[in-house]
């Protein structure tokens, strides 16, 4: 017996459903490696084809594409996770991480576990484009600050390894990022007038006197910048400061286990 989702795709397939008995299922999944007998969604790709029948409904995917399990050290690098059905949204769109489309326009929302957003359940690897998903999931934390507040905000992780950015990075006061070893940032390759990362606020009405905790913090490691190099003609390493006096104040930066490589040219100007 096959057994089809609602886009009529086969999920499982049963040879003899008449030899199937029920009660040795309860055995099986009753067992030390009872979760063999659990499906798992293989990646992103397959999820977009998989139809939730229920509101709330979970499914988990095993990571985000066939690339991220690294199977000469043994482990897997990163999970997708645990997705969840919301039937009640018809709108957001598919942002390829914390909200995926299916087929049918139904749609599965990431849970965010201890309120961490890392980067890797998105599919940011050593040796990817960090810039557009790390920019992506720093827009995300904004907009939770400035609907709900400062508590409950998610962090952003970044595991170890080397990256590069084609963008500059744009980072409000109230965000924090923390790096899982050592992290390498590079931009080198962005034009003069940009820097690579950016502390600095975009809005008003923020009241950052709560805003507590690190922006930049480094954990088990540190995080190195590296810009274009010691002439005007490169991209610089990190700017913190506000461009306009219309802004909430960009007050209460706190930075760990960061520094700057390639003689980037950092700011000295604070707006309030």
């Amino acid at each position: 017996m096959a057994v089809l989702d609602a886009n009529g795709v086969q999920q499982f397939y049963y040879p003899d459903v008449l030899n199937y008995d029920p009660d040795q299922l309860v055995v099986n999944l009753a067992g030390v490696d009872g979760y063999q007998f659990i499906g798992r969604c293989p990646d992103i790709a397959t999820l977009r084809t998989v139809s939730p029948t229920a509101d709330k409904q979970k499914i988990e995917v095993i990571s985000y594409n066939a690339e991220t399990i690294d199977r000469q050290h043994n482990y897997c690098l990163n999970t997708a996770g645990i997705y969840v059905s919301d039937l009640l949204d018809a709108a957001t769109p598919d942002d390829g991480w914390l909200c995926i489309v299916t087929s049918s326009g139904k749609r599965w929302k990431k849970l965010v576990e201890n309120t961490r957003l890392n980067l890797a359940s998105a599919g940011i690897l050593p040796g990817a484009d960090i810039g557009p998903m790390l920019q992506a999931a720093v827009n995300v934390v904004d907009s939770y600050v400035q609907a709900k507040g400062f508590y409950g905000r998610p962090v952003i992780g970044v595991n170890a390894g080397k990256y590069t950015t084609s963008i500059p990075i744009s980072i409000p006061s109230w965000v924090s990022v923390e790096f899982y070893g050592n992290v390498v940032i590079d931009g080198s390759a962005l034009a003069s007038n940009m820097y690579v990362l950016s502390i600095t606020n975009t809005i008003a009405g923020i009241d950052v006197q709560y805003s507590q905790g690190y922006n930049l913090s480094g954990i088990g490691g540190q995080l190195e910048i590296v810009a274009g190099g010691k002439t005007n003609a490169n991209a610089s390493g990190l700017f913190i400061g506000n461009t306009s006096t219309s802004r909430s104040q960009c007050r209460n930066v706190a930075i760990k286990k960061c520094f700057y490589s390639k003689y980037p040219k950092c700011a000295d100007n604070c707006f309030h």
